[in-house]
């Protein structure tokens, strides 16, 4: 159920077109940013801001400044499915989470609400 699901899509565009380095060619990427309200950390709330399957930027409300800036240095660039195993599961404090794992909690989520309904049935059934 996303009742309960802390993310919201603030903004979604598939306008950007534009030549870009790794490609080589212009290409249509399709960006979205979410705000993820996290559970048990310092930081409120993480923004990532994605450009199809990659991280684009990261920023978080609250937690610990240098700290948090470092991750969303080291995420920028990335791919969503490379960060969750990295991030996922690691715990500052004795809390059963922390940044890092929230923000791989929000991937996660970004990643479920990305997929195309369609897509749900690959064995055929129509």
């Amino acid at each position: 159920s996303t009742a309960n699901t802390p993310i919201t899509f603030s903004a979604v565009s598939a306008a950007n077109c534009y030549d870009r380095p790794d490609f080589g060619q212009k290409r249509v990427f399709m960006t979205k940013t979410i705000v993820y309200r996290t559970r048990g950390t310092c930081s409120r709330e993480i923004t990532v801001t994605l450009e199809d399957d990659r991280v684009e930027s990261v920023s978080f409300v609250g937690g610990c400044h240098g700290n948090l800036q470092g991750i969303s240095a080291l995420v920028r660039g990335r791919k969503i499915e490379e960060l969750i195993p990295l991030l996922s599961g690691i715990n500052c404090g004795g809390k059963g989470t922390s940044c890092p794992d929230q923000l791989a909690k929000a991937l996660m989520e970004a990643q479920k609400a990305g997929k195309d309904p369609a897509e749900g049935d690959k064995d055929g059934a129509h």
